[in-house]
Parts: structure tokens; sequence; C-alpha cells
């Protein structure tokens, strides 16, 4: 196994889709969950740029790349972590836990991102599809946010260390999987894609 070392932060790096923020709507406690934050963006339409997940791509949301072969080090502050499989049908993105509509499924996808202080791993092991995970980068100062749809090749993972909250940081890494099975549209044999996830 090839050792890696896990990616850092780094501020100055800005890929993906761009957009200012133009509020912080509200910021409310969902316990246990944490702090709900609501990001309203000057845009008609907000794409997450879909890419490849390179090294060089995930690096530059704080993300390792982990191929076949290699090891990254795992940390973390919370100590009972759980390895769940999951199934998501080609329609998991589009029901929306915020606007109310109950289990209607909705024609735009909704995305929630997230950050948080445990680790995840999003592992790609569908026999056929490749896995997608939405990822951001939130500079609150500049009042502007990146997102990107990362394409994660079969038989890799994605490392997403703890990034707990801190005083006054330059940017924030966000990541969630509601668009995992994105790769599943426009194809008639799959509707769905198979995942393994550490939280």
């Amino acid at each position: 196994m090839t050792p890696l070392v896990p990616a850092a932060t780094d501020p100055n790096v800005a890929i993906g889709r761009g957009y200012v923020v133009s509020e912080v709507i509200g910021v409310k406690p969902t316990p246990p969950y944490g702090v709900e934050t609501q990001l309203e963006f000057i845009a008609d339409d907000v794409v997450y740029e879909p890419m490849w997940a390179t090294r060089d791509v995930a690096t530059a949301f704080g993300i390792t790349l982990v191929e076949k072969g290699q090891a990254v080090p795992l940390s973390s502050p919370v100590t009972e972590l759980s390895q769940i499989e999951y199934e998501y049908g080609v329609f998991a993105g589009h029901w929306s836990p915020y606007q109310g509509t109950g289990n209607k499924l909705l024609t735009v996808v909704c995305t929630d991102l997230e950050h948080h202080d445990f680790p995840h791993i999003f592992a790609s092991i569908d026999p056929q599809q490749p896995l997608v995970i939405s990822v951001g980068r939130y500079w609150p100062r500049l009042s502007k946010i990146r997102l990107a749809d990362l394409w994660v090749p079969r038989g890799s993972a994605l490392y997403i260390p703890p990034k707990p909250k801190l005083l006054d940081q330059e940017c924030i890494d966000l990541h969630n999987n509601r668009n995992s099975a994105r790769a599943c549209w426009g194809s008639l044999e799959q509707n769905s894609v198979a995942t393994k996830t550490l939280l």
C-alpha cells in the first residue's frame, strides 16, 4: 500500500462554478446536527460544475483522492464512526427537506452542503457507474463560493478529514452526497448507484 498525505486546505485555490453570496439569510441551531446556515446567491440557476475527481481537483476542495493500492491515515476526534452501504435511486436528489414539499419529487435538484468534526470516506463501489459527490469552497469574508460535482471513478474513494468550525477561518470546505445518483441519469440499464460511506 502506498501511504498518502491528506490534502490540506489552501484558501488561494479556487476551481468550480463561482457565485457571489449576497446574503446570509439565517443561522439556526438544529440539534443534534449542528447549525444550519442558509446562503442567498446572485444567480437565476445554481450549477455544480461537473469534473472528474483527479488528485488536483479533489485537493482544491481539501479532499484526498484514494485510488487502488493506496492508503490514507485516518484521524478523528469522534471515536464512534459508522461504515454504511447506500444505494441511491436516480431521483434521490429530487426531494427537498427545506421547502415544505413533503415527499413530492421536484424538477430541480436541491443540494445542501455540510462540514463537521468527523471524517468521511465516500467509496465508489458500484460495478458499472462512478459516484458523484457535491463539493463547495466558501469564503465568508469575500462573500464568494465555488461549487462542483466530483465524479469519482469506480474503485476510488474520497477522504474528507474532520473539518470543525473555526473562528475567523478564511475558507470553509463543504461536501454532500445528495447528487450521488446523478451518474444514473440518461442510463437505460441502471437507475441506481451503490456506494459505501464511512462517517
